[in-house]
This record gives C-alpha cells, structure tokens and sequence, in this order.
C-alpha cells in the first residue's frame, strides 16, 4: 500500500513539473500572436511548431509553397514582471522548435510572427504549435537520455557493419581459395591430358613399329 502511494506521488509531481499543449492558431498578413505564460525560476519551454501558407487557388493551407528557405518564424519571450523586458529572441525555419530556460519567476509573453526575407507574410497563414514545460534538469536529462540511446544505436550499428566488413573479408578469402584450388585443378588437369596423349603417341609408334617388323619377318611385305 505505501508503495502504490508513492508511486501516485512520484507520478504527480512529474506531471507537476512537465506539461504540454498542443494547438494551432489562425493569423492574418502581418500579424503577430503572443501568449502568456507562467513560468518557474529555471523551467524549461519548448515549442515545436509548423508553418502553413493559405494558398488561394486551392482554398486551403498547405505547406508544399514552403520549401522556400526564405520563410522563418520569429520568436521573442519577454517578462512582463519587469516591464516587458525582452530576454530572447531567435529566427527559425517554417518548421522547428524553438527552447528557451526562464532566468526568473513570473509571467512571460511568448510572441510570434511569420517572415519572408525579413518582412511580415503578406498572406494568411497557419501555426501548429505543441508547448511542452517543465523542469530544466528533467528535460535536459531526458535529452542526455535520447542522445545516449541514439548513441547507443550508432554503436551497434557501426558493430554491425564492422561485422559485415568481416564477413565479406572472409568470402573474399574463401573465393580466393576456392579460385586457387580451381586453378590448380585445371592445370593438373591439363598436364594429365598432354602426357596422356603422349604417352597414348608412343604407344602407337612401338605397335606400328613392333607390326611393321613382324610382317616384315614373315615375310608379308
């Protein structure tokens, strides 16, 4: 029983400390959205996000008019504690994610807004973002862990080409005995042939001779 309560309890609290919404949001040419959030002293924010263009002809957001790698959505936090002191600012792709770790505690506003080639779009556009917050160190341990995991798959892989190096190494060694041994073969093979065809032409000589001197002796010829 007091194990179940603080499994529950454990559970909480990572909850607590780590939250996440998903949602998109609608904006107008030139527009900029901004939202508020209450952040903790060291809480970590990330936002991942895509950007999605209105295209007219189709009646619909689409994002295959966004391979140009012209269009970037701006972010910038700022804490509205201390008179909307702006405390970063970074420029992304039309599709990423955007961190930022809170220096102090209280309400941050967390803008952004679509560009192309330093200006605000000219045309309707669709932001999918998924806000993920929670405790700096949890997050970053869950990093070290992914990036230890994808480590760890690389190893194996490079094991397992390492491997594969191997077993081809020993087929080109068995081929090139099999290869070795074949030729062998056939030159034994061959020199077999010659001296028997040599030695089937001497045979043939001493019986014509040995014939020729019987009829000879019996007077045949």
């Amino acid at each position: 029983m007091l194990l179940n309560i603080s499994t529950i309890t454990i559970s909480f609290l990572i909850l607590a400390l780590k939250c996440s919404a998903s949602f998109h949001v609608y904006l107008e040419p030139q527009e900029t959205k901004c939202f508020y959030k209450d952040l903790s002293k060291e809480s970590f924010l990330q936002a991942k996000y895509k950007v999605e263009m209105f295209d007219n002809e189709n009646n619909q957001f689409v994002t295959s008019t966004l391979q140009n790698n012209d269009v970037n959505l701006y972010f910038t936090v700022e804490e509205v504690f201390d008179n909307n002191h702006r405390v970063a600012s970074q420029k992304g792709s039309n599709s990423g994610d955007f961190t930022f770790t809170a220096l102090d505690s209280g309400s941050h506003k967390i803008c952004f807004s679509p560009e192309m080639n330093g200006y605000k779009l000219e045309t309707k556009t669709k932001i999918t973002v998924d806000f993920e917050i929670g405790d700096s160190k949890l997050i970053l341990n869950k990093i070290e862990n992914d990036e230890s995991n994808l480590n760890s798959k690389v190893k194996k892989l490079q094991s397992k080409l390492v491997n594969l190096k191997k077993e081809y190494e020993l087929f080109r060694s068995r081929e090139s005995d099999f290869r070795d041994l074949s030729e062998y073969v056939n030159n034994n093979v061959v020199r077999l042939t010659f001296v028997q065809l040599i030695v089937l032409a001497v045979t043939c000589y001493w019986q014509l001779t040995d014939l020729s001197k019987f009829f000879v002796k019996q007077k045949v010829v």
